[in-house]
């Protein structure tokens, strides 16, 4: 089983139809949990107005949920971080690493490494010329790579955003399409997910230790 994943914003017609993209991500990913990356904000001064709504009804489908904070190469960082927290309710986080505003490359991944400084545990976008550049990739990293092959990255990667023209039946407009392609404990540990609990088992009785 594999985990499939959308990450949405308030440019994919809403409301969204969790269910139908929940039932058809779980199909490809032959019955594994899929994921959700609602973006949270944009800079410190955007808020995505479906943010709040598009993480719950996500969770209420049954989704892994995590947000992501489109960081801006021309603002604060520590502002930033704060318009991601203030709405972000503890999910886990992704910086977007890929609106520099007039920001030099250098300029650029040195605000990414305050970023990763301040959530250690956040995955990082990057496209493939950000890679090379030298961007740092927080815990993990989120590879834009359209080659519509979930399966072949052109870097190892955390997720793997295999397409950003994708259909869903039952939904409106296009999706980014994405594949976790790390560890299944990583998958929870990334998203927070509690561990499954062993049931205990019952106490034995005189007759079932007379039978043993």
């Amino acid at each position: 089983m594999t985990h499939y994943g959308v990450d949405v914003s308030s440019n994919n017609p809403h409301p969204i139809n969790w269910t139908a993209v929940h039932s058809y991500l779980s199909e490809l990913g032959g019955g594994a949990q899929p994921f959700a990356i609602v973006k949270i904000n944009q800079g410190n001064g955007y808020v995505n107005p479906d943010a709040a709504t598009d993480i719950a009804q996500a969770r209420a489908a049954g989704f892994a949920v995590a947000g992501y904070n489109m960081t801006q190469g021309d603002q604060d960082a520590s502002s930033q971080q704060v318009a991601y927290t203030r709405v972000a309710a503890g999910i886990p986080e992704t910086f977007d690493v890929e609106l520099p505003n007039g920001a030099s490359t250098q300029a650029y991944i040195a605000q990414t490494a305050q970023f990763v400084q301040m959530a250690p545990g956040a995955l990082v976008y990057l496209n493939q010329a950000e890679v090379q550049e030298g961007f740092p990739q927080g815990s993990g990293l989120w590879l834009a790579h359209y080659n519509n092959d979930p399966a072949h990255a052109a870097y190892a990667c955390t997720i793997h955003q295999y397409q950003n023209q994708g259909t869903i039946p039952g939904c409106a407009g296009i999706f980014d399409l994405n594949v976790w392609t790390d560890t299944e404990s990583r998958f929870s540990e990334f998203f927070h997910l509690s561990p499954s609990v062993a049931k205990p088992k019952p106490p034995y009785t005189l007759n079932a230790l007379l039978l043993s």
